[in-house]
């Protein structure tokens, strides 16, 4: 027989609109596949994702997002992506590896800050993996122009707690960054 069109309200437990068209082309298939639907909503309430990418880490007061990120394609697709979850105010620990190069650095860096008017980004915390003037001096010439707060740390678990003493209720702490932040899941889970 026909079935008629309807609506089923389906939480995901995924931010990013690549996600939820993920999740609505497996409701398709499943319903094409003869699969109850209480039974799709229950799978994908529970699907983790990908680590580090979107990842959820915290959310209850405030939210904590990690996603690896080593190029400026990297960093614009996550802070889309971003653009699309309600929040109060953003913050950013962007984990720098010196062995990128200041032409990546200052690449990445400078998506970054195209983004921070439109994501409502009001301090970036940065983490550098190995103490490098020339990449501190670059990162301070490039935000001299623009009015964000930043700091730069050179050990992690500091620069994590100190962006988490930032967060109130409603806000968004983006973790981005390759290899330097491999440790911020389990750090921030140490801290909570």
């Amino acid at each position: 027989g026909i079935i008629e069109p309807m609506e089923l309200p389906i939480t995901l437990n995924l931010i990013g609109k690549s996600n939820m068209y993920y999740g609505l082309g497996a409701i398709a298939c499943g319903l094409t596949c003869g699969i109850d639907i209480d039974i799709i909503k229950a799978a994908l309430f529970t699907i983790k994702g990908s680590v580090r990418y979107l990842e959820k880490i915290y959310d209850k007061d405030y939210m904590v997002v990690d996603n690896r990120c080593s190029t400026p394609l990297d960093y614009n697709s996550v802070l889309e992506e971003i653009q699309n979850i309600k929040y109060r105010y953003g913050y950013i620990v962007n984990g720098i590896e010196i062995d990128e190069g200041i032409y990546t650095v200052k690449k990445n860096l400078e998506v970054i800050l195209d983004w921070v008017p439109i994501l409502s980004i009001h301090k970036i915390y940065f983490y550098i993996d190995k103490k490098e003037d020339l990449i501190i001096d670059n990162i301070n010439l490039l935000l001299e122009k623009y009015e964000i707060e930043y700091e730069i740390y050179s050990e992690l678990d500091r620069c994590i707690h100190d962006s988490l003493k930032q967060l109130g209720k409603g806000d968004l702490l983006l973790l981005m960054g390759d290899d330097p932040l491999e440790e911020g899941r389990a750090i921030l889970k140490s801290l909570i």
